[in-house]
């Protein structure tokens, strides 16, 4: 899959796209935190067996604290091919997630 930073969402599309899969979707980064493995690892456990031992995993959590974890949005997991890209996408991830909290003008 590719990913892209458009405003305060991560737009991701396959390039070919799996059966009985969505071709285009979507992460919303207003109000998230970002999770890394434990212990400088690259991938969380849960996922080493999944073939991502040579990827950066990170997860974008949902930030919200005062609403039931039902109501909260799934975990998006994000495999980057180096950790340098892992860094460059943890950054971009966090200006966005604070957008919410910034006055904006119009002009």
């Amino acid at each position: 899959a590719y990913c892209t930073c458009r405003g305060g969402f991560i737009i991701y599309k396959f390039q070919t796209p799996p059966e009985g899969f969505p071709s285009l979707g979507c992460v919303p980064l207003e109000r998230t935190i970002l999770d890394f493995p434990p212990g400088g690892r690259r991938v969380f456990k849960e996922h080493a067996d999944l073939g991502l031992r040579n990827g950066y995993e990170f997860a974008i959590l949902d930030g919200e604290q005062n609403i039931p974890d039902i109501l909260k949005r799934p975990k998006a997991y994000i495999v980057a091919d180096s950790a340098t890209v892992r860094e460059n996408w943890a950054n971009a991830i966090g200006v966005r997630s604070e957008l919410r909290n910034r006055d904006t003008k119009l002009r």
